[in-house]
């Protein structure tokens, strides 16, 4: 009799001796019947080794490039920025201008290149300056961070003869002196390379802080000097503006306290700026010619204040934080005529020496050259009020 084993299906009372274990196949021949199971796959000897695919391996994410050589230069009402990084490309760049003032807005921009113009600040305004790197998967890197304060642009203009500035810590001294430090030399701004300085250590100011800024003390009997210079001469019209407070305790009686003054000590031949005798007006004047002159405005004691002033030909407007204070028409019989070339002494006159100087601190001093508008002049007064925050 013929079986037919392909065909044949077991019994429901037949068993299956053995259970499935493994994916190897076997083959048992019993009562005649061949059937196939599956054995359990032997492990490997010790000694013997089984072929797998090396893993793939993984590129390394060196991350986002970190911001190096953060350079900011401020203009009127922006600051541009720009950077280095060490080496490789970058995907883009992050650069934001936060104001210390939060009643203002930050600025941003993203950039591909290394080099960025934030505009829309505010003169004056101080902003912290932050560049972050960002790779292709969004990334970024820590921040490089610098400070930056906008300002009108007359300041670094052609029209600039003078601009000191004791906040800016790389001009004042031979590096950033400390609160407290003697200072012998402060340096212009303005591109002129003036150095006003002081050799004898008891005639140098100290370096101070007046809430987040700094500024230079002077007592009374101390002065910075520098000599030959360009400042305006003649009738050669100018715009003075000077940022001081005022810690005489006796403002009301004692005498003449200079701030800035240039030229000589000729009726008309300088230009000075300084608190009155026996009375805390602030005057500008042109060398003895106070006589007729009647300011309305008193320099504050133990309060930053701005005095500007216009001179010109026809006489000279002074301005207190802002408001007026009393307008001088020039005499016939003294015209304006300042000096040429000389000395000029900040904190005191170069013709008292280290008499009558002025009791109290010195934040900024500002010569303009030639006539400049009326808008122009209150751009920079506003600049220096929000900066030195005047009231």
């Amino acid at each position: 009799m013929m079986v037919d084993h392909a065909s044949r299906k077991p019994r429901s009372s037949e068993k299956l001796l053995f259970p499935v274990v493994g994916v190897v196949t076997g083959l048992l021949t019993f009562a005649g019947l061949q059937f196939l199971w599956p054995l359990k796959a032997a492990a490997p000897k010790a000694s013997e080794t089984i072929a797998t695919a090396a893993p793939t391996q993984q590129p390394q994410k060196s991350g986002p490039l970190p911001v190096l050589d953060l350079r900011t230069d401020t203009g009127n009402g922006a600051v541009t920025v720009s950077w280095t990084i060490s080496s490789g490309v970058q995907g883009s760049y992050i650069t934001k201008a936060i104001p210390e003032d939060k009643k203002l807005e930050t600025r941003e921009c993203t950039t591909l290149a290394r080099s960025c113009v934030i505009d829309g600040l505010t003169n004056g305004a101080s902003y912290t300056i932050e560049v972050r790197s960002e790779d292709n998967e969004r990334a970024l890197s820590a921040p490089r961070l610098s400070q930056a304060m906008p300002h009108p642009d007359i300041l670094a203009s052609e029209s600039s003869a003078l601009w000191l500035d004791a906040n800016d810590t790389s001009t004042v001294g031979d590096s950033a002196a400390e609160p407290g430090s003697p200072v012998s030399k402060w340096r212009d701004k303005s591109g002129r390379g003036y150095v006003a300085a002081q050799t004898e250590p008891p005639a140098q100011p100290l370096v101070t802080t007046l809430g987040k800024l700094r500024a230079l003390k002077f007592s009374g009997n101390q002065n910075l000097t520098f000599g030959d210079s360009r400042l305006p001469s003649g009738s050669e019209p100018s715009t003075l503006f000077v940022v001081a407070r005022l810690d005489d305790p006796n403002a009301a009686a004692s005498c003449f306290e200079h701030l800035l003054a240039w030229g000589s000590a000729q009726p008309g031949g300088a230009r000075i700026v300084y608190k009155g005798c026996s009375t805390p007006m602030g005057y500008v004047e042109t060398y003895d010619t106070n006589k007729t002159m009647q300011p309305t405005k008193e320099w504050p004691v133990g309060k930053m204040a701005l005095l500007s002033a216009t001179v010109t030909k026809a006489g000279i407007g002074v301005r207190m934080n802002g408001s007026p204070s009393y307008s001088w028409a020039t005499p016939s019989d003294v015209q304006t005529n300042t000096a040429p070339r000389q000395t000029v002494m900040v904190g005191g006159a170069p013709w008292w020496k280290t008499q009558a100087g002025w009791v109290g601190s010195i934040g900024e001093l500002v010569v303009l050259s030639g006539e400049i508008s009326t808008g122009q002049q209150a751009e920079v007064e506003q600049y220096l009020i929000r900066k030195w925050s005047i009231s």
